[in-house]
């Protein structure tokens, strides 16, 4: 038992190894080069989004690149080299939702409390991987994920047409009351800030016709600086940004109290649980592009890392993103050191060119995030909910008038619930399946199609079933 636990240990600490040091291949120069335009590439996408994303967490801006500087450390210890790491609107809106009953946004205690809650994700994801739970991940179902992801997305788009349209409400935790005022507000707002707000969602539109890697939102935003300093629209109502402080982030403790812990700790658990879920997809997306093996618990402790890391320098909590991780393979990411020189970039980005961003619109920043946030309604997804939930409903109702013509005595629920479990594990684990009567269904990854089969004891029933994780049911 003393060898076990020793095994054990040492398999835990292993993890802590930074991946890019197990690898036995050479580093070739057509590696630095297709780094070196993937890390830019990312960059140039990822600074407009951070500085967005910041303003849904009801930060500064800046927080939001503080942020994005720590990104790299989750790409040097997780397992996928093309994943990119940083803010992201979903973690940001959970990030506000979380701690706007606490503190004022935008205040020193709010920032403090966005440190304290990125702290307790990491410590969340570390736990999690050091104890090998990464295969906890694959219960979660992807049609919960998908749900919570699209009403998020509505609820960002909610709060930003107050800022695209020139408009300044309070904010409300009840979304009706939101919508409600911001009718009321509507024949208040601001001509030239409409005016911009819609000019910068349409060009965004069209330039998402063009490949992943053109800085459509840099482009954006090098307009929206030219109109704010040129036609000086602070003098007519229109919010800027306005000072942004340069200089490297300040080594700063969170905020730890016993009052804290107590009411941030659940809200961390589901910020790392939905947020882990998102990255799990994206890794799971570029492992079947590049044929990488795909290490949850690997990932954890990437993950972990950066939330931590990034707690201790003003940062808030920090998650990989599909549409930055789609851009670092299509422009030819070989390694994790793309992620090094997206790094870089930042650094540089906040070192040295913050004062151009002092004329830059709101209302320009808000358009940015009202289309990331609309990207994130999976629609076809919904929809195969939709008809698999009208199939499901007559199962249901069928299985209930089959069981009523039977005695009590003969109801085999506990052995119905057992064998639906055993079928929800088994779908992710192709070498255990079985075959026998019951319900067909498809792998969820993109691999071989193997069927797995669950027998319901109760009854000579044949219906579509609906599980978790699965992506067609026969």
């Amino acid at each position: 038992m003393k060898e076990a636990a020793i095994s054990r240990i040492s398999s835990a600490l292993l993890l802590l190894r930074p991946t890019f040091m197990r690898g036995h291949k050479a580093y070739t120069r057509a590696d630095f080069q297709g780094d070196m335009v993937a890390g830019i590439s990312v960059a140039v996408v990822q600074i407009p989004q951070a500085m967005a994303f910041a303003l849904i967490a009801g930060l500064p801006a800046v927080y939001g690149l503080y942020a994005s500087l720590f990104g790299c450390i989750a790409s040097l210890w997780g397992s996928s080299r093309q994943l990119s790491t940083g803010p992201v609107a979903m973690v940001s809106l959970l990030t506000f939702t979380s701690l706007v009953s606490l503190a004022p946004p935008g205040s020193e205690h709010f920032i403090r409390l966005a440190a304290t809650l990125a702290l307790l994700t990491g410590l969340i994801y570390l736990l999690l991987g050091f104890f090998r739970f990464g295969s906890m991940i694959h219960l979660v179902p992807h049609s919960v994920i998908a749900g919570f992801s699209s009403a998020a997305a509505v609820l960002i788009v909610i709060s930003q047409i107050p800022t695209l349209l020139g408009i300044s409400l309070p904010s409300s935790e009840i979304v009706l009351r939101n919508i409600l005022n911001l009718v009321q507000a509507l024949p208040h707002l601001s001509p030239i800030a409409t005016a911009l707000g819609i000019g910068a969602l349409v060009i965004l539109v069209l330039f998402r016709r063009l490949p992943h890697s053109f800085p459509s939102a840099l482009f954006v935003l090098f307009l929206a600086i030219l109109a704010g300093y040129g036609l000086r629209l602070d003098f007519h109502g229109v919010a800027i940004i306005g000072e942004i402080p340069s200089g490297l982030p300040h080594l700063v403790l969170p905020f730890i109290g016993v009052n804290s812990l107590a009411l941030l700790i659940p809200k961390a658990a589901v910020l790392a649980l939905v947020a882990f879920v998102a990255t799990h997809a994206n890794t799971a997306t570029l492992a079947r592009s590049t044929r990488e093996r795909q290490d949850t618990d690997q990932e954890l402790v990437g993950q972990g890392l950066a939330n931590v890391v990034a707690s201790f320098f003003q940062g808030y909590p920090v998650s990989g993103s599909f549409t930055r991780s789609a851009i670092n393979r299509e422009a030819g990411a070989r390694t994790s050191f793309s992620s090094v020189v997206s790094t870089g970039v930042t650094l540089a980005t906040i070192l040295f060119l913050t004062p151009l961003f002092f004329y830059l619109p709101l209302t320009a920043l808000a358009a940015i995030v009202i289309l990331s946030a609309v990207s994130l309604i999976d629609i076809k997804r919904i929809r195969e909910m939709y008809a698999i939930s009208r199939s499901d409903r007559c199962r249901e109702e069928s299985l209930a008038k089959h069981y009523t013509k039977r005695p009590r005595a003969h109801f085999p629920w506990r052995r119905d619930c057992s064998s639906g479990s055993i079928a929800l594990l088994r779908q992710h684990r192709p070498s255990a399946h079985t075959s026998r009567r019951g319900y067909c269904i498809t792998h969820p990854s993109g691999g071989p199609r193997k069927k797995y089969r669950a027998r319901y004891v109760g009854g000579q029933f044949c219906r579509h079933q609906w599980y978790g994780n699965t992506r067609r049911v026969h």
